[in-house]
């Protein structure tokens, strides 16, 4: 990236897998500046979760937006008081958002409900496989590590007596008839909530960590994180709407070449995207009604926009070798002023193509 922009004054923000001493350390050394995410697998990670469950953290309010998801409620991002930095000694800044932390509770209580009736199946009798101890836990564990609740729930494989009486003999019993008491001892999956590691996983709700090198204010640096999701959702127009792979070629430069296309293809998709709504803003458009069933979009995006035009059709008549006539389907109400939004004239899909 150096060699390419000729300076080294950008900033490289990226998720926790940057966050290696490595390669922190290399772009330091080459005056680099990032914005990445540490790892929950740190040891910083773990001495600031004990002292959030002993309540020695103080917040204060940082940064308040509209939430992205819901614009009816307010994002409110917090600032963890006092001096933090990692072994490497970059500066740490630690963050809680009121929208993670509601977040976090909600997908918990779904991981620990779900994983509680994935073990109570495991009691089943008519459940096919061993039913001793051994594959019982190890049926358990594997629950625990689908849902990643392993700190929530507690399991034990205890033994339930199940006692039955059968009669000595054949036929319908009389007051006279002996029966047998038969004990039958079965492995049970006993599994219920960890309040010790639901508290310790509560105390950590909404907060996330942000390593810098940089002289940017803790409010500059978390802004410049939350900037990253504008990029990585304009590239995954590679596999969604562009469907870069599978790509079937071996040669580095055909693999340069057809990458470089599928850039130029990107950028013309955000192109139409940004005229689209900006013309929407200057003629006071709320909406496009390109959805199917004619259902509003108020954010139109490069997919919606070229499946308003998917389905135009051109017939051609031939008579003999000559052709005699095109047939050319009128443009739709939609259409027109999705073409109008683009500011493209609509003589565009009225001309007939050449002959093939």
């Amino acid at each position: 990236m150096c060699r390419l922009l000729g300076k080294n004054d950008f900033i490289y923000v990226a998720d926790s897998k940057l966050c290696v001493r490595e390669t922190l350390l290399r772009i330091d050394g080459q005056q680099g500046r990032f914005v990445t995410i540490l790892p929950r697998t740190r040891s910083e990670v773990g001495a600031f979760a004990d002292d959030c469950l002993a309540n020695r953290i103080r917040w204060d309010p940082l940064w308040r937006q509209r939430c992205p998801r819901h614009q009816g409620r307010w994002e409110i991002f917090e600032l963890a008081q006092g001096f933090f930095q990692m072994q490497e000694g970059f500066g740490l800044h630690w963050y809680r958002s009121s929208e993670k932390r509601r977040r976090d509770h909600e997908d918990r209580e779904e991981q620990i409900a779900a994983a509680l009736e994935r073990l109570e199946r495991l009691n089943n009798p008519k459940r096919r496989g061993r039913k001793d101890a051994p594959a019982l836990q190890k049926a358990a564990d594997l629950v625990l590590a689908k849902y990643h609740a392993r700190d929530w729930i507690e399991v034990q494989i205890h033994l339930q007596e199940t006692v039955r009486f059968r009669q000595n003999h054949r036929g319908r019993p009389t007051p006279r008839t002996l029966f047998r008491r038969a004990v039958k001892q079965i492995q049970k999956v006993q599994a219920q909530r960890n309040p010790a590691g639901i508290a310790r996983a509560q105390a950590m709700d909404g907060i996330f960590p942000l390593t810098s090198n940089t002289q940017l204010t803790p409010l500059q640096v978390l802004q410049a994180y939350k900037y990253q999701p504008h990029l990585e959702k304009r590239h995954s127009l590679f596999k969604s709407l562009l469907e870069v792979c599978p790509l079937f070629l071996k040669k580095n430069t055909r693999i340069e070449a057809f990458i470089f296309v599928y850039f130029v293809a990107q950028l013309v998709a955000s192109l139409v995207e940004r005229t689209v709504r900006r013309n929407m803003a200057r003629q006071g458009r709320k909406d496009l009604p390109i959805l199917p069933e004619g259902r509003p979009s108020k954010h139109p995006s490069a997919s919606q926009i070229l499946e308003t035009f998917a389905h135009r059709c051109q017939h051609q008549l031939y008579g003999e070798a000559s052709l005699i006539k095109t047939f050319i389907d009128p443009l739709r109400p939609i259409e027109k002023l999705v073409l109008e939004v683009l500011d493209l004239p609509q003589d565009l899909y009225l001309r007939p193509s050449p002959s093939t």
